[in-house]
């Protein structure tokens, strides 16, 4: 039998590993359409870092904000600052979703590594849809909620010459303003504590009740009526302190989650790109 130069035997074995990694992807990533694949998912999710860190000061901010508003009661600057936080993040969210359609658009990987990276890339924007739209969920809350109120607001403005129609017309104006608010998509972290909190509403009408009769000439009536509005004080500055409270643990919990998971998951996914493998204690397994 004829023997073959070693030479020549070490060619052959270049020449098909080479067809081998370009036909078939074999020690490789899958095809030129997996690299590609790989490099959309690095720049998205890049990018997507970078939206971390500005969600992060975000989430900051609103913290400061809700703990100063909580203190001094200045709903119209506050809320002025939501509106505008608000058009921020509906464009942050917007920027997210453009970032995954960028990578649905490169195709699907072929090999299993890719496989592994789609799953992970999945994972790591629905994750950071689902944290802004919770931050998402309480600026317009507290935005819808305070232009609910803006009726009761008005009507308590007595313009009309006679007392007893102005009393007639703030206690229609509360119970309607009571079942608007009561109808709110509420934050499920606030949803108990908010039904409380309009339910103090039910005072304010019996209040406007006693004072309508005081106004007839009863004077039990009228210390009733005292009592009663100190009450809805009372009990009013006192959930509103826990409303702001839980919002501002809403937005630390979103900082937090944002910097020490997510952006983890997002540092692990792009050093699987650029090593071509996927930890063994990845961050999804």
């Amino acid at each position: 039998m004829k023997q073959i130069p070693i030479f020549r035997v070490t060619g052959i074995f270049l020449v098909l590993v080479f067809l081998c990694s370009v036909l078939f992807g074999c020690g490789g990533t899958g095809s030129a359409a997996d690299d590609a694949y790989l490099t959309q998912v690095t720049a998205s999710v890049t990018e997507a870092q970078s939206l971390i860190d500005e969600m992060i000061s975000f989430s900051n901010e609103m913290t400061e904000a809700t703990g100063t508003f909580s203190e001094n009661k200045d709903s119209d600057a506050y809320v002025e600052q939501c509106r505008t936080k608000l058009t921020l993040l509906e464009e942050k969210v917007a920027v997210v979703q453009e970032l995954q359609q960028q990578i649905e658009k490169s195709g699907a990987p072929s090999s299993d590594f890719g496989k592994a990276i789609e799953q992970e890339q999945k994972e790591y924007f629905e994750d950071m849809l689902l944290y802004l739209n919770a931050m998402q969920e309480t600026l317009t809350f507290y935005t819808a909620q305070y232009d609910a109120s803006l009726e009761l607001l008005e009507a308590a403005n007595p313009a009309q010459s006679s007392f007893q129609q102005y009393l007639g017309d703030l206690y229609s104006t509360t119970v309607r303003v009571k079942e608007n608010l009561l109808a709110l998509p509420t934050p499920s972290y606030l949803s108990t504590l908010w039904t409380h909190y309009v339910g103090a509403f039910d005072m304010l009408t019996s209040y406007l009740q006693s004072v309508s009769s005081a106004a007839a000439g009863d004077v039990l009536l009228s210390y009733s009526a005292d009592q009663i509005i100190s009450r809805v004080t009372i009990e009013g500055n006192a959930y509103e302190k826990q409303i702001a409270d839980l919002m501002v643990r809403q937005y630390v919990h979103s900082a937090d989650v944002l910097e020490n998971n997510l952006k983890v998951f997002g540092s692990e996914i792009l050093s699987s790109c650029e090593k071509k493998k996927v930890p063994e204690n990845s961050y999804v397994s």
